[in-house]
């Protein structure tokens, strides 16, 4: 009889232990932040604090950084995973280009930011006039910040651009570091999606989920006019910078851009995710026939023909000049490159027009037109 009673006791007890413990597991770790499209990072939302891993693209079974969300205005709790703790929404930030900029204003949170880098780059008129009036300190160049004034301004973050290279000099600086990798999505909708990753820091998910949504559905309802389309005219891009030519790769969100728009990549049997760097003369080789150019470039005056000749006669030996449909966005006036992570939506819709102008017959360009004499 004692022994019955000490089995049944034993039973009990490993019974509450255990729902004891599936009870604190099933509070604990509430779900998953569904994404949709992006690859570069993941998030587990918790009852006390949301946990966020960026993937490592140049090594994918590795974790490049891992943050530790909490609500500001609580404690701290305790068993917290490791990770790098992050207290929000944040209260000020330092954005290291004009793409962590353009992220910002998009949910509304530029009033964050009080230092940037790159700022010659930067076109954003808040941005400008808050340089201006000095509420936003520049400083200087992302790959070597003046460090004692960023020190000074005392941010709650650091928001930047992962690099293979590693952000060792910013890591001892004891000040968080959010790196994204946006830039190596393979898809663009995937690269638009981290605007879902930022709003995480300011607490702002469910907006940035409608304006991605928006997005979304804009970008697939252009994709869907051209996917039947049999003829595709071939598509290659951009130009020689000193002795090579920066192309994107086949598997890049560019080059899939492009297939989205029904054009037909000339490197799209290239396996690269990123860019890729050729001499003008494989470029040659490759692209001599194709039927459209598009370039993008940064000058005080917009690019012609004569123009494009003069910087190098090698130009005029590719089919798009001589039939002249060679398509150009001078992106020191157009806001291409802070529009593109964020509404590749309006880029893809230029793409479209410009390969299958019939379907589009009443739309403006509004990044790329074509060049004249």
């Amino acid at each position: 009889m004692r022994l019955s009673y000490w089995i049944l006791s034993a039973v009990i007890i490993c019974t509450v232990i255990s729902c004891t413990s599936n009870t604190h597991k099933n509070n604990d770790s509430v779900g998953k932040y569904d994404l949709k499209y992006a690859r570069g990072f993941s998030v587990e939302i918790h009852e006390e604090y949301k946990l966020i891993k960026v993937r490592d693209p140049w090594d994918t079974i590795r974790t490049l950084y891992q943050y530790v969300l909490i609500d500001r205005d609580k404690p701290v709790p305790s068993g917290l995973p490791e990770g790098t703790l992050v207290k929000v929404p944040l209260q000020t930030v330092v954005a290291f280009s004009t793409i962590q900029c353009s992220m910002l204003q998009e949910i509304g949170e530029q009033g964050r930011i009080t230092g940037v880098c790159q700022a010659q780059y930067i076109d954003i008129p808040y941005i400008r006039k808050q340089l201006t009036s000095g509420k936003i300190i520049d400083l200087g160049s992302m790959h070597k910040p003046d460090i004692e004034k960023l020190i000074d301004l005392t941010p709650a973050a650091l928001v930047v651009s992962a690099m293979e290279t590693g952000l060792g000099y910013l890591d001892k600086l004891n000040i968080p570091v959010i790196a994204t990798t946006d830039y190596m999505e393979d898809t663009a909708l995937g690269r638009a999606e981290w605007i879902r990753f930022h709003a995480l820091f300011y607490q702002k998910e469910d907006y940035a989920d409608s304006l991605f949504s928006e997005t979304e559905r804009r970008y697939n309802a252009i994709k869907d006019m051209v996917k039947d389309i049999p003829q595709k005219p071939s598509v290659f891009n951009d130009l020689k910078y000193g002795k090579t030519w920066r192309i994107a790769g086949g598997k890049s969100y560019l080059a899939n851009m492009i297939r989205d728009a029904g054009g037909d990549y000339i490197w799209s049997d290239d396996s690269t995710t990123g860019y890729i760097r050729l001499s003008a003369e494989v470029i040659l080789d490759k692209a001599e026939s194709a039927d459209i150019w598009l370039l993008k470039y940064n000058r005080s005056e917009d690019f012609t023909y004569n123009r494009l000749k003069g910087e190098d006669r090698i130009y005029s030996e590719f089919d798009s000049f001589r039939k002249k449909n060679i398509w150009g966005c001078n992106t020191d006036r157009i806001h291409y490159f802070e529009d593109l992570p964020i509404h590749p939506d309006r880029i893809l819709k230029d793409m479209a027009a410009i390969f299958h102008p019939y379907l589009f017959p009443d739309t403006q360009l509004n990044y790329f037109k074509q060049l004249t004499e």
